[in-house]
C-alpha cells in the first residue's frame, strides 16, 4: 500500500467575484511564489495553513490547479527512482522544477500563446471561455517548457514516468478533466 500525499484539493463551484475580492492574493503570492513567481516548496502544512477556502480561491486566480508539496514531491521522488521522467501538461505548478524533470504543456488554457496541434487550437478558445465563466484563470506555463501535447512528447522523448494532473480531454459533451 503506498503512502497517501496531502494536496490542497479544488472546488468544483463557481468562484464569486466577492469571494476573490475578500482574499488578499498579493500577500498569498508573497507567501507561496518566489521572487521570479514560480511556486516555493513547502511542507503540505504550511501550505495549507492560509486556509482552503483562501487556498483554493488563490490556486484559481493563478491557473495553478495542484500546488507541489515537499510531501508530494519527496514521493514522486521517490518512485521516479532515478528513470527518466516526463511531466505531461505542466501549467504554471512548477511540479517538473522541483522534480528536475522535463516538461511539456498544450497550452490549451493559455491566453498568451497558441497550442501547437489543431486539436489543441480547436478547444483553446472554449476552454478559457468556460474558465473566464467560472470566474477561474487558465494556466501559463513557464516560458522554457515546450508548447506540446503528451503523445508527442511521450513519442519523442520516450520516459519511463509519465506525471499528469487534471488533463482535459475531449469527448462529445466537451472538455472535461479526466
Amino acid at each position: 500500500s503506498r503512502a497517501r500525499v496531502p494536496f490542497a484539493p479544488m472546488r468544483d463551484d463557481r468562484i464569486t467575484p466577492e469571494e476573490i475580492a475578500a482574499v488578499d492574493l498579493d500577500a498569498i503570492d508573497r507567501f507561496l511564489l518566489d521572487e521570479r513567481r514560480r511556486t516555493r516548496l513547502l511542507p503540505a502544512e504550511e501550505v495549507l495553513s492560509i486556509g482552503r477556502t483562501q487556498l483554493t480561491i488563490w490556486l484559481t486566480q493563478r491557473g495553478i490547479y495542484a500546488f507541489p508539496t515537499l510531501e508530494l514531491v519527496e514521493w514522486l521522488r521517490a518512485e521516479i527512482d532515478g528513470r527518466s521522467a516526463l511531466e505531461i501538461g505542466a501549467g504554471a505548478a512548477g511540479l517538473h522544477r522541483h522534480l528536475g524533470i522535463r516538461a511539456v504543456d498544450a497550452r490549451t488554457q493559455s491566453a498568451r500563446k497558441r497550442p501547437r496541434s489543431a486539436f489543441a487550437r480547436a478547444l483553446q478558445q472554449e476552454l478559457i471561455d468556460r474558465m473566464k465563466a467560472m470566474n477561474v484563470a487558465g494556466a501559463e506555463p513557464e516560458d522554457d517548457i515546450p508548447t506540446m501535447d503528451g503523445i508527442d512528447a511521450t513519442r519523442r522523448w520516450r520516459p519511463q514516468v509519465a506525471i499528469t494532473c487534471y488533463v482535459m480531454e475531449y469527448g462529445t459533451d466537451g472538455p472535461t478533466n479526466s
